[in-house]
C-alpha cells in the first residue's frame, strides 16, 4: 500500500493508518529510508498546524500521528541528527499548539469533551517524549525532551484550572507528567523561571488538596517530594529562590494534615509521610514554627504537654536530605505520634 508524503493529500482518519505502514514496512524499508519518508511527514505537519489550527479534525489528527511517532518510532532513533530532526519538529508543533490552541480552552467547561480529547493527546505526547530518551543528546545537563515539556508547561498550567481538572483523564495524565518531569529530569527545574516554578507549586499544591481523588493527591505528594529532594541537596540549595522556600514553606501544614487525617490509605499516608520528611530536612525551622503555632493554640491548651513530648519523640533523629533509611525511620516514628496524641491535636 502506498501512502503519500504529503499530509494535504492524506485523508482525515488516515493519519494512524500511515504510520501503521511506516512502522510495519521494516521488512521492505531500510531505517534511513522509513525515518527520512516519516520526517517528510512531519515537516509538513508543522505548516498544517498553523495553517488549519481552526480545524479541529486535523489538529486531533496531527496529534495522534506525533503520539504513534513518540510510541512506536522512537526505539529506532539511534543517532543525533535524527533525533535532532525530530526535536526542531516537536518544538514547532508544540509551539504552534501552544500559541494557536489555548484559545479554545478560555471556556472550557466539563461538556467539552473533544477539547479534553486533543489535551489528553497533547498531555500523553509530551510524557512520551519526557519517559524516553530519544531526546537525550549529548551530555547537556537537561535532556531536550524535558526541554520540549517545559516549554509547553507554561501553557498548560495557564489552561489547568478547576473547570478543566475536573476532567479526569485530563487531571490524571497532567499530574502525572508533572511527576515524571520532576523525577526523571529533576534538573530540568534549574531551567524554569522563577514565576514557572512558583505556578507548578501552585499546581501540586492544588492536587493535594484532594478535590481531584486520591490518584491525584498521593502523585501531587510524590511530586512535591522529588521536587524539595532536587532543591534540598547541598550542591542545589544555592538555586532555590527565597519564594520557592516560601512554597515549601506554606505546604508543609497542607502535607502535615494530610499525613494526619490519610492513616488508613496506604500510599497517601506513606507519600505524605514522606513529603513532609523532605520539607523537614530541607529546612528544620519551617516545621519547628508550624509545631510552636499548633501548642499555642488554646484548642490545645489541655493536651500540651503529651503533644510536646510527643513532637519531640518524632524528630528525636534529625532528618536528612536523601536518607531513605531516616526516612522509613521517621514513618515509623509518626505512626507512634499518631497513637499517643489520638483526640488531642487541633488545627485550629
Amino acid at each position: 500500500m502506498l501512502v503519500s508524503s504529503d499530509p494535504a493529500n492524506v485523508a482525515p482518519g488516515m493519519w494512524t493508518q500511515a504510520n501503521v505502514v511506516v512502522v510495519d514496512a521494516s521488512g521492505d524499508l531500510v531505517e534511513p529510508v522509513r525515518h527520512e519518508f516519516l520526517y517528510a511527514i512531519i515537516e509538513q505537519c508543522v505548516g498544517l498546524m498553523r495553517s488549519r489550527s481552526q480545524n479541529e479534525t486535523v489538529v486531533s489528527n496531527i496529534l495522534q500521528l506525533i503520539l504513534d511517532v513518540t510510541t512506536k518510532v522512537s526505539i529506532y532513533i539511534d543517532n543525533e541528527d535524527e533525533s535532532n530532526a525530530l526535536y526542531s519538529s516537536l518544538l514547532q508543533i508544540v509551539d504552534s499548539y501552544r500559541n494557536d490552541q489555548i484559545k479554545r480552552f478560555t471556556h472550557f467547561n466539563t461538556d467539552d469533551e473533544d477539547k479534553a480529547a486533543d489535551l489528553a493527546l497533547f498531555i500523553d505526547i509530551l510524557s512520551n517524549v519526557l519517559s524516553k530518551d530519544f531526546l537525550t543528546l549529548g551530555e547537556e545537563n537537561c535532556s531536550t525532551g524535558a526541554k520540549v515539556v517545559i516549554h509547553s508547561l507554561e501553557m498548560l498550567l495557564t489552561i489547568m484550572n478547576d473547570r478543566v481538572l475536573q476532567m479526569p483523564e485530563v487531571a490524571l495524565k497532567f499530574f502525572r507528567l508533572i511527576l515524571y518531569l520532576v523525577e526523571f529530569s529533576p534538573e530540568s527545574l534549574a531551567e524554569m523561571s522563577d514565576q514557572l516554578m512558583a505556578s507548578l507549586c501552585q499546581c501540586i499544591k492544588l492536587g493535594m488538596t484532594g478535590q481531584f481523588g486520591m490518584e491525584i493527591t498521593s502523585t501531587s505528594l510524590e511530586s512535591l517530594t522529588e521536587v524539595v529532594l532536587h532543591f534540598g541537596v547541598e550542591q542545589n540549595k544555592g538555586r532555590c529562590t527565597q519564594n520557592l522556600a516560601m512554597l515549601f514553606k506554606e505546604m508543609l501544614p497542607t502535607v502535615f494534615e494530610t499525613c494526619l487525617s490519610n492513616t488508613c490509605e496506604n500510599s497517601i499516608y506513606a507519600e505524605s509521610c514522606s513529603a513532609l520528611y523532605a520539607i523537614i530536612a530541607f529546612e528544620r525551622s519551617f516545621f519547628d514554627e508550624y509545631v510552636n503555632g499548633l501548642l499555642s493554640n488554646r484548642s490545645n491548651e489541655k493536651g500540651r504537654a503529651v503533644l510536646e513530648s510527643a513532637f519531640t519523640e518524632l524528630m528525636e533523629v534529625a532528618p536528612e536530605a536523601g536518607n531513605r533509611r531516616g526516612r522509613v525511620q521517621f514513618r515509623n516514628r509518626m505512626e507512634k505520634f499518631l497513637n499517643r496524641i489520638q483526640g488531642l491535636l487541633s488545627y485550629t
